[in-house]
């Protein structure tokens, strides 16, 4: 049986007005917050993923190699909620696996898991 995945809630420390006000942006970046967890269960646990235009990657801070990040980042060349909602449909479709652990193992493919420093130490 597979874990069915579902966005609890969504939020960013970056966007006063509310992210749903971003549509259209020609320059848009921001962190988007995603409680994600299983259908079902009110439990969740935090992922993170920085959302951008091409001319929104040039507010990121680089690497000293001059890379942006490799991970936790989607990139639209032109931005829209409705687009937004698609690619986070398709990525949850895509790591909802046979229990919780191999779809965190999945989901931090494309995002910044809140216990990945912690699980790292292990």
């Amino acid at each position: 049986m597979t874990t069915e995945l579902r966005i609890l809630n969504v939020s960013s420390p970056d966007v006063e007005c509310g992210i749903r006000h971003i549509e259209h942006a020609p320059e848009v970046c921001f962190l988007l917050d995603l409680a994600i967890g299983m259908r079902g269960d009110e439990r969740s646990d935090l992922f993170g993923v920085v959302v951008c235009t091409p001319l929104g990657v040039r507010l990121l801070p680089s690497s000293e190699n001059g890379t942006v990040s490799l991970r936790g980042l989607f990139v639209f060349a032109n931005f829209s909620w409705n687009l937004l909602w698609k690619t986070l449909d398709g990525v949850l479709l895509e790591c909802s696996a046979e229990n919780w652990v191999t779809s965190v193992e999945l989901l931090q493919r494309y995002f910044r898991w809140e216990y990945e420093a912690m699980a790292q130490q292990r």
